[in-house]
């Protein structure tokens, strides 16, 4: 299986032309659908990994300005729902993060070592 952890997608947020990339080949995480709009994203993902081990998951997406180190968001993912972020800048370049993580003991999240 792909590592889930640190899945990157970079996109500007002008509608008229964004450009989607992933740098990890062979991901089990995956974004389907990217939709621009008015300081806004939303997009569509789904999990291709193994469905017994994604019943003990939780996944999330994190969300900073495209080059800066500290995360502007970090947004709880329900499968089978459409992921939106508002309040976004016009022209300004962003980076997503998906990430699958695995349910602790205690409920926490830890990351999915797959």
């Amino acid at each position: 299986m792909g590592n889930t952890n640190g899945e990157k997608w970079s996109f500007g947020t002008h509608a008229e032309l964004f450009q989607a990339t992933t740098g990890t080949a062979g991901s089990d995480l995956n974004i389907v659908r990217l939709a621009l709009g008015e300081q806004f994203v939303e997009w569509e993902w789904r999990y291709d990994g193994d469905k017994a081990q994604a019943a003990g998951m939780v996944f999330k997406a994190d969300m900073r300005r495209r080059g800066e180190q500290e995360w502007l968001r970090t947004i709880d993912l329900e499968r089978g729902k459409v992921a939106r972020v508002d309040g976004l800048e016009n022209g300004v370049d962003y980076e997503l993060q998906l990430r699958a993580l695995e349910r602790g003991a205690s409920g926490d999240a830890q990351p999915a070592s797959v």
